[in-house]
């Protein structure tokens, strides 16, 4: 094919952002030129502007911008063109029962344009392009939807793509590549039954100007959506309405907001990766289980956290392979079981866990047994036995730490801004085969709660359990605006708020410790601010220290901001 996606014709843009329902292991991906692929399926879903001057192709152009929309998976790419902007939006719903792709297309410029909806035999990412032996078929239901086949013999999968109308040109070739009718201007026929490894199909609208087309792609293995227009009989919400059901799943039971408005977009974004990652994980899935893991429950994400323990408690592995993984999944278990807070629960897993670490001490590995350790104390912890936690976090200090603990450790806000520059504007890490990483999501994320706050557990050995709000404050966040809201530690529930009065840091806040505590009561301090402040009142507001260094001199008027 002479027109390629995003991967090949800007290699230096490689990488695909998933776009998923919440809650469900089916998913789509968006390239970097707003091209769609969804699972199983070998061809793709692309877009074309045509416009006075010439066509516009979003997998060339390097005008092509992208965002997300709000906290969740709700993709937007734009590209130039003459006096204004195509706009296209790709997210995923449940509607009518079932899962579907929603993509939309406005026209956001003073001008008529042609819209081209292509279907291309190919992949979203150069890393896996579909193989010479798939074959695609199309079939028109009505005219507003077609039937895609694709796949071998027994193995295929059949998708239905819901069109807005009839469009006025339809066409469909098992070998001539139609985006070189389009761009000749040559009339596009339908040639009914095309099929084969090359097999491409467009659709062709006219688009007005501040107007805009939406098209759905469903499992046409499921039921019956051939009686009538996909769009038509599926209630399918705008964008707007599902990125805001979104941010509300990741801020349902913790709130995290930095200074830094980038930032604060980026971890929340990473948050809405992980909790969509989590219907397909297990934790006995090595590091990235435990990481993930560790992940929900620094987001207080119970429902979650809960599911994925009760899956460990029925499964548990007699044996592992990396003695850092499983570490790393000790750890996590901690967390969640601190977040799900289940005392039953709580003590099924602690035996199971006091297994693992034997499995672990087996392997000789000293930096994973000690983390180990650190993670069976925390457990105990959560069961409520304070004297087995000391004991064991007696044993595992003052060895180097490895997995989940250094992902944790290496977290000082100071770095924040390195890996979030590693992001794309859309908030996708991409791993090396061009896929969306889940743990880089993952390391971002720990990185920020971590520079917000982190518990003290060297504390449990003198009985004042003690949490660290604002390790390191960065003199670029000084003036900006903190808060935290119901943020899950091993030790209770935090919030905190932090106002600036001149250049002096007001801070807010709250505890509810937690019930295994007892009556030890939970410490704050806030070493980022004032090395000497500290509380074990439950709420409360101070003035803390702060310095005159803190916040540049207040410009005279007539002095630059600059």
């Amino acid at each position: 094919m002479k027109l390629g996606p995003r991967s090949i014709e800007r290699p230096g843009d490689i990488g695909v952002t998933s776009v998923s329902v919440f809650g469900s292991e089916s998913k789509a991906v968006v390239d970097g030129g707003g091209l769609v692929q969804v699972d199983t399926c070998d061809w793709s879903l692309d877009w074309w502007i045509g416009a006075d001057d010439r066509w516009y192709y979003p997998s060339r152009e390097a005008t092509v911008r992208q965002r997300r929309i709000g906290f969740g998976p709700v993709i937007e790419t734009s590209v130039r063109i003459p006096s204004g902007d195509a706009i296209q939006t790709v997210y995923a719903v449940n509607a009518g029962g079932r899962d579907v792709t929603v993509v939309e297309v406005t026209n956001d410029s003073p001008v008529p344009v042609a819209l081209a909806l292509a279907i291309r035999p190919y992949a979203a990412n150069v890393a896996s392009l579909a193989s010479s032996e798939t074959t695609l078929s199309f079939e028109r239901l009505d005219d507003a939807s077609l039937l895609v086949t694709n796949g071998v013999g027994s193995d295929q999968h059949q998708h239905i793509i819901g069109l807005p109308r009839k469009p006025n040109q339809i066409g469909s070739s098992s070998k001539t590549d139609l985006w070189a009718e389009i761009e000749q201007g040559s009339d596009l026929v339908w040639a009914g039954g095309s099929s084969g490894s090359e097999a491409n199909a467009i659709c062709l609208y006219p688009l007005p100007h501040k107007t805009s087309l939406r098209f759905v792609i469903a499992d046409g293995s499921i039921g019956d959506l051939s009686s009538a227009s996909l769009v038509g009989s599926l209630a399918v919400p705008e964008a707007e309405v599902v990125a805001r059901g979104w941010t509300s799943i990741v801020d349902a039971n913790s709130r995290f907001e930095l200074p830094d408005a980038g930032l604060s977009q980026l971890a929340n974004s990473a948050r809405a990766r992980i909790v969509g990652a989590a219907p397909s994980l297990h934790p006995n899935d090595g590091y990235q289980g435990g990481e993930v893991l560790l992940s929900l429950a620094l987001g207080g994400y119970s429902h979650e956290c809960e599911n994925l323990l009760v899956q460990l408690a029925e499964s548990f592995p007699s044996s592992i392979a990396e003695p850092v993984e499983a570490a790393a999944v000790l750890h996590g278990v901690a967390q969640a079981a601190a977040v799900v807070d289940k005392p039953p629960l709580t003590d099924r897993l602690l035996e199971s866990m006091a297994q693992l670490l034997h499995l672990i001490e087996r392997s000789k590995n000293k930096p994973a047994i000690a983390e180990g350790r650190r993670g069976l104390a925390r457990l105990a912890l959560v069961a409520g036995q304070l004297e087995p936690a000391r004991e064991l976090w007696k044993q595992g200090s003052g060895s180097p730490v490895s997995g989940s603990e250094a992902a944790a450790e290496q977290g000082p806000a100071s770095l924040l801004p390195t890996l979030a520059e590693t992001a794309s504007p859309a908030g996708r890490w991409t791993n090396d085969d061009g896929t969306d990483s889940v743990d880089q999501a993952v390391r971002y994320w720990l990185m920020t709660r971590n520079a917000l706050l982190a518990e003290h557990m060297d504390s449990i050995q003198s009985g004042e359990p003690t949490v660290n709000l604002l390790p390191e404050f960065p003199s670029s966040w000084r003036g900006g605006p903190v808060e935290v809201h119901q943020a899950h530690t091993l030790f209770g529930r935090v919030s905190f708020a932090i106002r600036w009065h001149g250049y002096r840091p007001a801070l807010l806040w709250e505890v509810e410790p937690a019930r295994y505590l007892g009556s030890s009561p939970v410490q704050l301090r806030c070493p980022g601010l004032d090395s000497d402040w500290s509380t074990n009142q439950l709420s409360g507001e101070t003035l803390l220290a702060g310095t005159t260094e803190e916040l540049p001199d207040t410009p005279q008027p007539g002095d630059s901001f600059i």
